[in-house]
């Protein structure tokens, strides 16, 4: 029986430098599909906006502080709302954790005073789009259309668009 074993054990142990180098790309490959494309995409894209903010301001962007963690909460805070803000520090944590590094920062008293504040201070009000008005449509529906916008033809314009599809439906209906 020890015979036995030891023959499984030595052609355990008798892996070859290729095979290992197999066993590793399918590690890789295991890893790289772990989160969905989208997901991989999220990810890059906090990661470039955390290392471009280390890089602008001068700051070691891996093995980073709780206070480096805040300033970029801060720094965030201008364009995104609180929730995106968790978010982009979920990416940085990815990135310090792939890179070997511990990411305690998420349960420091500076960095969650910080996300309190955030919460309650930046109120986000959406910027919504102003809607379009009726010469866009006439000049994305009907180039070759050319109308003097004065106020009367500003009324007609809405409600001739939809009697004008009425009347495309109309050839296209059989008789």
């Amino acid at each position: 029986m020890s015979y036995l074993r030891s023959i499984v054990i030595c052609n355990f142990c008798s892996f070859t430098d290729a095979e290992r180098l197999v066993v590793e790309e399918d590690l890789k490959r295991t890893r790289l599909n772990a989160y969905a494309p989208g997901t991989h995409k999220n990810h890059r894209s906090q990661w470039k906006s955390y290392l471009a903010f280390c890089l602008y301001f001068d700051l070691t962007p891996v093995s980073a502080t709780a206070h480096v963690i805040a300033l970029y909460c801060q720094f965030l805070s201008r364009s995104l709302t609180p929730q995106s803000i968790r978010n982009y520090l979920s990416g940085v944590k990815l990135l310090h954790l792939v890179a070997g590094f511990e990411f305690p920062f998420l349960q420091s008293c500076e960095v969650r005073l910080t996300l309190k504040g955030l919460q309650r201070t930046v109120k986000h009000t959406p910027n919504r789009a102003p809607p379009p008005l009726p010469p866009i449509f006439c000049q994305s529906w009907f180039p070759s259309l050319t109308l003097p916008m004065d106020k009367g033809s500003r009324l007609c314009v809405p409600s001739f668009l939809p009697f004008s599809f009425l009347l495309g439906f109309q050839t296209l209906s059989p008789k």
